[in-house]
């Protein structure tokens, strides 16, 4: 974490704590007796979304560049003459596939492009293209296809491209993803008189944990899976469903970890099938989310939900079928495996939103392995207070009661959703970005 970065998150903090301290965002709003408590509250939470946004924002957006800062990039709209004039000079290119929701795309210009140890030599060397995908495909779509094509998958970024100094394509060189300058400064010097040869770097499930974080990411799901267990529409119902599917009365441990685990199966099975299916038909959800009005929609799905966390009104479904639901299959492996496949519809009222951002990024990226496993441990993640307690039912009389600490757990859950509806809405809308630009700027001027 830079400098610069660590400012910002520490903006970011502060004014989440002034909204859960002096705002007191998570006071149960039916406490609050006089207008002023309740605009009290609502300016807490109104600091804590903004605090987790801008906090949020010091990971997802990247510090802006300065006015003179930059490579000397040509973009979609000279691509013919660029590459004619490398030609002509013997010069090799490099193609940078990006498009506005990329971050990432961002964070390697930043990071790697722009590093004192590289961009010399990309001033020097390379004829630079910077191809926005967005835009060649609604410009010029018989050179998106050919390029897509030509070189693989170009809608899966950050994709670095490289030709030689006769512009052959070099799969064996370019990439998808992220590289440090210490990993693309050897590879500079070799570009323009190497040969063609190997397979294009597609991303894949390996690539992905070697180089975007993926564990990171999987246990940032993890955790989303747990808190979702905390939910109204989860944690009330976690001593029933037990007791329904026999844990409780199990002979052994072994046996009640069995049937809990068989329970927790259940729930992983039918979650990886929607990890699987977002990755299957990837391809046109990440075309629809190109639109900004599929984006604004997104957003207003997400704000929806947050608005019922936050307590103006209630989505979900009837406490009678829930509880019919979370006592679908009866006792034994075969109820609990039932039991367990029908888990999520009880938990989507309070998951949905989070289990809209997990698939959108699936679908994005069009890897079944990476879906499955993103949505498997997501899974896990909710099941894991099942598991623990259905192994050990002694614990289930020492669960904390529902009660007014689930308030705190609702306005937290729909903070988050807001500040995923500004993620989407700041794709569409650029001046969503104001507070963390500005938040930045106070971060450059520290600095």
């Amino acid at each position: 974490m830079t400098t610069a970065q660590a400012i910002v998150v520490a903006l970011g903090i502060v004014t989440l704590l002034l909204g859960v301290f002096a705002g007191r965002a998570f006071i149960d709003p039916y406490a609050l007796t006089t207008t002023a408590q309740k605009a009290r509250r609502w300016l807490g939470i109104g600091l804590l979304i903004l605090g987790l946004y801008v906090t949020a924002g010091a990971f997802f957006e990247p510090q802006p560049l300065a006015p003179g800062q930059g490579l000397p990039w040509q973009d979609e709209a000279a691509i013919d003459p660029t590459l004619t004039q490398a030609k002509a000079e013997n010069k090799p290119v490099m193609l940078d596939f990006w498009s506005k929701s990329c971050t990432n795309c961002k964070v390697l210009e930043r990071e790697t492009l722009l590093h004192p140890t590289v961009a010399p030599t990309l001033r020097a060397d390379f004829a630079l293209l910077k191809v926005n995908t967005d835009v060649l495909y609604e410009a010029d779509r018989p050179r998106y296809d050919a390029f897509k094509q030509a070189f693989g998958n170009i809608d899966n970024q950050p994709y670095v491209v490289f030709l030689n100094a006769r512009g052959e394509f070099l799969p064996d060189l370019s990439f998808h993803g992220l590289k440090s300058a210490e990993e693309l400064l050897p590879i500079l010097p070799t570009v323009a008189d190497a040969a063609p040869g190997g397979e294009s770097g597609e991303g894949g499930l390996a690539r992905q944990i070697e180089e975007d974080g993926l564990l990171t990411v999987l246990l940032l799901v993890f955790l989303g899976g747990l808190a979702a267990s905390l939910t109204p529409c989860v944690y009330p119902l976690i001593p029933i469903t037990i007791s329904v599917f026999g844990a409780r009365e199990a002979t052994s441990r072994l046996q009640a970890f069995g049937l809990s685990t068989v329970y927790v199966g259940g729930i992983v099975l039918t979650y990886t099938a929607l990890g699987l299916v977002a990755a299957s038909v990837g391809k046109g959800i990440g075309e629809a989310m190109k639109s900004p009005w599929v984006l604004v929609g997104l957003a207003a799905l997400m704000i929806a939900m947050g608005l019922s966390s936050l307590g103006l009104y209630e989505i979900g479904l009837p406490t009678s079928l829930q509880t019919r639901l979370s006592m679908a299959g009866g006792k034994g492996a075969l109820g609990a495996l039932i039991m367990g496949l029908v888990a999520g519809l009880v938990a989507t009222p309070c998951v949905g939103p989070i289990l809209v951002t997990v698939l959108v990024f699936v679908a994005q990226t069009q890897d079944l392995a990476l879906g499955a496993l993103l949505l498997a441990t997501f899974a896990l993640g909710m099941g894991m207070l099942f598991l623990v307690l259905g192994t050990f039912a002694g614990l289930l009389s020492r669960l904390p009661r529902s009660g007014p600490w689930m308030v705190a757990v609702k306005t937290a859950f729909g903070a988050v959703f807001f500040v995923v509806a500004l993620y989407y809405l700041r794709l569409a809308l650029p001046f969503v970005k104001a507070p963390i630009e500005a938040a930045w700027s106070v971060a450059g001027l520290l600095t």
